[in-house]
Parts: structure tokens; C-alpha cells; sequence
């Protein structure tokens, strides 16, 4: 062991203390120097005053300044700097923590406000994690999730706002409760009161935009996945903007999938007929096979195009045209947008004939829209 003849004086005891003692004098000033920097960090932290989750594929908290500037004001300022802050946090959908993050969440999170898509809106309901959205407005509104308790954006007027518009339309808006399934507001921290009124003003948000139903009908070979629906409507909503910027497209699809024999060929007797002649009545777009094209042309069951001023086909037929017919190699077309891409390029689009009204014109948008 290495030996030192002590100093005397004041520096000789300084000197002889860091002789000694110089690794725990080193380990205590870094933890003297961990604790400061934590103290400093810990009085600058802001705590929100309104606190989302958003499960998605896309992180739109670089909008949360615009949703604070549209709805602060259901928000009481709880730290006292002057402002009302907003945690708006996410969950990427390609993270593998994902899941496990978002049980984490359920279990002991401080997000009130949830943004989300059917799986994890079934993962709160089946967790019990939800309050009724009746709790918060006093009513059920309409176009419900889940008997109730979850709303998805398309059905309201918020979607239409920056930050929101970015969020996709068919995430599910819903509430955490704060006792049995319910949202008990006087018995609630101040944070979820503040959360309580944010909701709110999102569900009773009324812009300027008008809703229009757009009904769509597929008869064919094929039957489309939820996540396929989903890409349809979004396109129609697209669409729809491109066009006319003061309605809102919002797509009803139905579809009716025929029976095909060994060779592949569709079963279209008198029963499908039937059933075919009486779901192809109203105001309607269609997409259809070329057999069942055929007979609703012949039952007069189809609006003309030239009535409607859409342009034909190459092959001049007056009620429909084929979407392979649609197809332009030098332009991006409908039959290239997500959703129609995956309908069978001889199917025809066409409309009945009770086909009217915003309806009608969507139809002329699908058949012009180019984009490039």
C-alpha cells in the first residue's frame, strides 16, 4: 500500500484528505451531481392538463399545438404556468412492444382520451377499461362502437380538424372510466375532469362540413376483408374532397358474394336473380360481375351514363364501363387507389336507377378522378 508523510497547515490536511479519501470525495460528487441534475429536471417537468393515447400507424403529436389552440379551452391551466399542455402519446402498431405496452397502459396509464383501432378498442372493452359515452353527453349518439363506448372518428365532425384529419377515420374515439364501467366526473381527479370536458367538445364538435352517405354495392366472386372496406371508404373520402371540399363523403358498403361451380363460373339462376333484382333498388353505386351487369341492364334496373354526363367506355356501353376499362397507364385512376384496386378488373361500375343526389355525383368522381 502506497504511503504519504502528512503535511501540516490547512492545505497539508487538504492534500492528505485527498490522498485517503479521493474515490468516495469522486462517488459522491457524481451522486451529489445525479441528484441535482434530477432535482432540476423534475421541477422543470409540465404536467399535462389533458392526456391522449394514440394507437396507429402514424405519430401526429407534432399537431398538438392545433388541437390545443381548438379545444384548450375545455382544459383548467392545473400546473399554473399559464398554458394548457397535452400529452399526446403513441403507440406505433409496427412496434413488437406494442401490446405489452398497452396492457401496461390499461393496468396503471394516465391516459383518459383513447384513439384506436378495432383490436385494441376490443382489448379496453374486454378489460372493462371504458366508460359509456352516454356518461358523457347525457345520450348515446348514433354510429356507436361496441354497444356504446366508442364512436369512430368518420361519424364526427372533429375528423374534419387539423390534427385529427390526420388520424385514420375509422380509429375508434372513447373514454376511460373511473369506476365500475363508468365516468363518475364529480368523484374524478382534476385531470379527468379536464379530460371529461375535452371529450366532450370533441364528440359535440360541429364544423362546416356536410356529412353525405354514400352507398356502395359489390355483387360478384368476391367478398372483401374489414381492412379492404376500410381502404374504400378512405378513397371515396378522398375522392369526394378532390371535388367538392364542402361535403363529406361517408361510405355504406354492402356486398353480395354469388356462388361459383368447379370451372369457376358464377351460379346466377332465378334465386340470385331475385335476390339481386331487390338489393340493386335505391340510390346506389355498383360494382358488379359482367353476368349480373348484363341482367340489370336488361331489367332496365341501371341509370345511363350519358343521362349522368359520364363518359363511356371504349366499347360504347351506355350503363356502365369495366374498371380495366377505367385503367390509365400514364395517370393514377380509381382502379390504382387503395380498396378499388383489389376489385376484379372486369367488374363494372355502373348505378341504379333511383341513383341521385351527392350519390350520383360520387359516381361521376370515381369514374373521372386522375391524379399525376
Amino acid at each position: 500500500m502506497e504511503n504519504k508523510e502528512k503535511k501540516n497547515g490547512f492545505l497539508g490536511f487538504i492534500e492528505n484528505v485527498w490522498f485517503y479519501h479521493k474515490w468516495q470525495i469522486l462517488v459522491g460528487a457524481l451522486i451529489i451531481m445525479f441528484l441535482g441534475i434530477a432535482t432540476v429536471q423534475c421541477i422543470g417537468k409540465v404536467s399535462p392538463e389533458i392526456t391522449v393515447l394514440f394507437v396507429g400507424d402514424m405519430d401526429i403529436g407534432a399537431d398538438r399545438e392545433q388541437i390545443v389552440e381548438e379545444f384548450g379551452y375545455t382544459a383548467t391551466d392545473l400546473n399554473g404556468n399559464g398554458e394548457v399542455d397535452l400529452s399526446f402519446a403513441f403507440f406505433s402498431l409496427n412496434d413488437p412492444d406494442v401490446a405489452s405496452k398497452f396492457n401496461t397502459e390499461i393496468m396503471v396509464g394516465d391516459h383518459h382520451v383513447y384513439i384506436v383501432n378495432d383490436k385494441y378498442f376490443e382489448k379496453l372493452l374486454i378489460g372493462n377499461a371504458l366508460a359509456p359515452l352516454s356518461d358523457v353527453l347525457g345520450h348515446t349518439p348514433e354510429n356507436t362502437e361496441g354497444e356504446g363506448y366508442g364512436i369512430r372518428l368518420k361519424y364526427l365532425d372533429v375528423s374534419e380538424t387539423e390534427g385529427f384529419d390526420s388520424i385514420d377515420r375509422n380509429s375508434i374515439l372513447c373514454f376511460r372510466c373511473n369506476g365500475d364501467k363508468r365516468a363518475d366526473y364529480e368523484g374524478g381527479t382534476d385531470l379527468y375532469k379536464n379530460n371529461f370536458k375535452f371529450i366532450k367538445a370533441l364528440l359535440n364538435y360541429k364544423g362546416d362540413v356536410q356529412r353525405e352517405s354514400v352507398s356502395l354495392l359489390q355483387i360478384g366472386k368476391q367478398s372483401l376483408y374489414a381492412e379492404t372496406v376500410y381502404e374504400l371508404e378512405h378513397s371515396v373520402f378522398n375522392i369526394g374532397k378532390k371535388f367538392d371540399a364542402e361535403h363529406t363523403a361517408l361510405l355504406n358498403y354492402e356486398e353480395l358474394k354469388l356462388i361459383t361451380n368447379s370451372k369457376g363460373v358464377l351460379e346466377f339462376g332465378e334465386s340470385e336473380q331475385a335476390t339481386v333484382s331487390e338489393i340493386s333498388k335505391g340510390n346506389k353505386i355498383m360494382v358488379v360481375s359482367g353476368e349480373v351487369y348484363e341482367y340489370l341492364k336488361d331489367k332496365n334496373a341501371l341509370i345511363s351514363f350519358e343521362e349522368l354526363g359520364i363518359k363511356l367506355g371504349a366499347d360504347g356501353e351506355e350503363y356502365g364501363i369495366k374498371l380495366s376499362e377505367i385503367a390509365d397507364d400514364k395517370v393514377t385512376d380509381v382502379t390504382e387507389t387503395p380498396g378499388f384496386k383489389h376489385l376484379d378488373g372486369e367488374m363494372y361500375l355502373c348505378g341504379t336507377a333511383d341513383i341521385d343526389g351527392y350519390t350520383a355525383d360520387m359516381l361521376t368522381y370515381l369514374r373521372k378522378w386522375t391524379e399525376g
